[in-house]
């Protein structure tokens, strides 16, 4: 089902799920670091004291979309429409926040952050 939505109304919203996105992103990419910097030293460690220790470490990097939503802010941005039609995928992605890449980027991202299917 199609939905019509004034643009100033969209560009509000889609630009405070950008927000939070981004936040979530940034503090994923902060315990990122962390993580990775305490695992690595806990294994030099071992190797200076003479262990043999395998010092592969594999964390996933945390996913970043901003761009997909600095896009569609961009294609609102320069419609001249002052009222959007949205298609139900679309109204899922910008209004519910709910995108292909969601479950992913939460769970990947929820390993460093306290946060989940934000």
């Amino acid at each position: 089902m199609d939905m019509m939505i004034k643009k100033e109304k969209l560009l509000a919203i889609l630009k405070e799920n950008r927000g939070k996105h981004r936040g979530i992103f940034d503090k994923a990419v902060d315990g990122f670091r962390q993580k990775s910097i305490e695992a690595l030293e806990k294994k030099i460690e071992k190797i200076k004291k003479g262990k043999l220790e395998n010092v592969m470490i594999n964390f996933p990097i945390p996913e970043d979309h901003t761009i997909d939503y600095d896009r569609v802010i961009r294609m609102i941005e320069l419609t001249e429409e002052e009222v959007i039609k949205l298609t139900e995928d679309e109204s899922r992605m910008y209004l519910m926040d709910d995108w292909a890449w969601k479950r992913q980027w939460s769970a990947s991202n929820s390993m460093y952050t306290d946060t989940r299917m934000a």
